[in-house]
């Protein structure tokens, strides 16, 4: 598995910050093993790109965690190009073109993931937008916040609870009986329990707290610990 995460940085994840990353890791690498006035600009450089990538290797990270290296990269890129272009007597201009070119391939997919946004064409920020409107509407017509827990759908709820601000406590085992969800729910002090319907449409028995949704969703029921009021809605929306 190390060896397996050690490969998706290298050749995936890097590609994601510029297609340059790996040859100019490689290139550090070189200059270190081979020339000795090098080893002492790189090596500190490429050292902690080298630890930080290792540390790494042995949890699952996503390309987004590996974000610090692609700083380091760009740094050790245009760094590298500067001295190859004085080392070899680089004409003044290629080598500027050259020292925008490297800066300009760590810049490529942060500007076509703007102008996606921009354009409204990413399909995962409208989906996160209307679980956000839900959310709010959530908080605004139920009251619900706090700590919250659900019977499945677990990233739906983790995005849920993060836009209401609250704490989530996971997703109850599947196999256990209504009155043992209900001892763990309380045992936690969880305040809200969303119960999601499976694929058909059927609720999970639940023998804790209050339905505050009037069992008007067809996707969710959400019960509140302790009764109270609950602001009138004027039909779901949320």
């Amino acid at each position: 598995m190390t060896i397996f995460r050690l490969r998706v940085t290298a050749f995936a994840y890097s590609r994601e910050y510029s297609w340059l990353t790996l040859p100019i890791v490689l290139g550090m690498m070189v200059g270190v093993w081979f020339v000795s006035a090098l080893r002492r600009r790189f090596g500190v450089l490429l050292s902690g790109i080298l630890l930080y990538v290792a540390g790494h290797a042995a949890v699952y990270v996503e390309a987004r965690h590996l974000l610090p290296l692609a700083y380091w990269v760009l740094v050790a890129g245009a760094w590298l190009v500067w001295l190859t272009g004085f080392q070899f007597k680089v004409p003044r201009k290629l080598h500027f073109v050259l020292l925008l070119f490297v800066i300009g391939t760590f810049t490529w997919h942060p500007a076509r993931a703007l102008a996606r946004d921009a354009l409204r064409k990413d399909g995962a920020f409208e989906s996160y937008r209307e679980v956000h409107r839900q959310a709010q509407a959530m908080r605004a017509q139920l009251g619900v916040q706090g700590r919250i827990a659900s019977n499945r759908e677990w990233h739906q709820s983790l995005y849920l609870t993060w836009f209401l601000r609250g704490q989530y406590y996971g997703v109850a085992p599947a196999q256990a009986d209504p009155e043992e969800v209900a001892r763990m729910l309380t045992d936690y002090k969880v305040d809200y329990y969303f119960a999601w319907s499976d694929g058909s449409g059927a609720f999970p028995e639940v023998r804790w707290g209050e339905e505050i949704t009037g069992g008007q969703d067809p996707l969710l029921r959400i019960y509140r610990a302790r009764p109270g009021p609950v602001k009138a809605t004027g039909g779901q929306t949320y």
